[in-house]
């Protein structure tokens, strides 16, 4: 059994289709989402969502954050940012991890150093993604 699953920003529409099932990370732990999911609404961390689609193709996304929403037939996800896990450059997260690490130990505002606090647990995030796609081929 398939259900429809949309992921949007305030954008565009980032996917729209069948799914078998939907892998995120909810804020109280990872998400497996299959057709007929009890309904639900909750916040999304930063992390992996990995979409399988009706003909077994995987999508898998960085998503920054954002809203899900489960009923019946339907997923919907409101998305922060979502970038292609092929598109993250490991090299250019590292530095800017690296340069706001540097940031919060300077004297800053507390409201500079949330800011700042936030952007570096979403550059986190986005390594332990990267670090999960490359797991599987570890393995070979």
């Amino acid at each position: 059994m398939d259900c429809q699953l949309e992921v949007v920003n305030i954008e565009k529409i980032i996917f729209s289709g069948l799914i078998k099932k939907v892998k995120v990370s909810g804020i109280e732990g990872n998400l497996c989402i299959y057709p007929n999911h009890t309904q639900l609404l909750t916040f999304i961390q930063p992390g992996l969502l990995s979409i399988i689609d009706i003909k077994e193709k995987i999508e898998n996304l960085y998503i920054s954050g954002g809203i899900l929403e489960i009923q019946p037939n339907k997923i919907s996800i409101l998305a922060d940012s979502v970038i292609r896990v092929i598109d993250l450059d490991r090299k250019h997260i590292l530095r800017n991890k690296k340069k706001l690490q540097k940031n919060i130990s300077d004297n800053l505002v507390l409201e500079q150093q949330s800011k700042i606090i936030k952007t570096l647990s979403e550059e986190i995030a986005k390594l332990k993604v990267i670090e999960m796609m490359e797991k599987p081929k570890n393995r070979n």
